[in-house]
């Protein structure tokens, strides 16, 4: 999905589901997910991300309905690091620990980059992974009075509550 707040933001990626150049997000939630991060300021659109001098780099491991593989999670890291991501966030999750996927994270991070992943929306008292590893930033949703949204995952590894889930999905691309 296309949004005119990224204008300009997008700097390359890969479609590692595909496995070619076609990153366009064709389920939506990870342009909706960048526009919190990214979008443009005082181009009297849309919103202003919360790092709107940030760039792009758009890797695409989730399918038209949101399912996503471990490898398809490690491949993403991987060229995301390759590329000189300083930051990766993964709006995603798994609900299984995995060396190959922990091995990905710690390479990511030994070489100074900050993974940030969903805590998972299953309601659960335990996070996704990546989420659950102690060298990632894991996220869970609050509502817009600060309460934990009944879906979140939360436990052990949660690094910090979020409310732009909720403008997350109220967004339009």
């Amino acid at each position: 999905a296309a949004n005119r707040d990224l204008t300009g933001k997008i700097m390359g990626g890969y479609n590692f589901v595909g496995a070619n150049a076609n990153y366009a997000d064709d389920h939506g939630h990870g342009t909706k997910v960048a526009s919190v991060i990214a979008s443009n300021m005082d181009d009297g659109f849309g919103i202003a991300g919360i790092a709107p001098k940030s760039t792009l780099l758009a890797v695409k491991v989730a399918d038209l309905n949101g399912a996503v593989t471990y490898a398809n999670m490690i491949n993403g890291i991987d060229y995301a690091v390759t590329q000189g991501a300083k930051v990766v966030n993964m709006s995603l999750g798994g609900r299984a620990a995995s060396t190959a996927l922990q091995l990905a994270v710690d390479n990511a991070t030994q070489k100074g980059v900050t993974i940030i992943a969903a805590a998972g929306n299953e309601g659960l008292t335990s996070l996704s992974y990546p989420a659950a590893y102690l060298n990632v930033i894991g996220v869970g949703a609050v509502d817009i009075y600060g309460d934990k949204m009944t879906y979140s995952n939360s436990g052990t590894g949660l690094t910090v509550m979020a409310g732009a889930g909720a403008l997350c999905e109220t967004m339009t691309g």
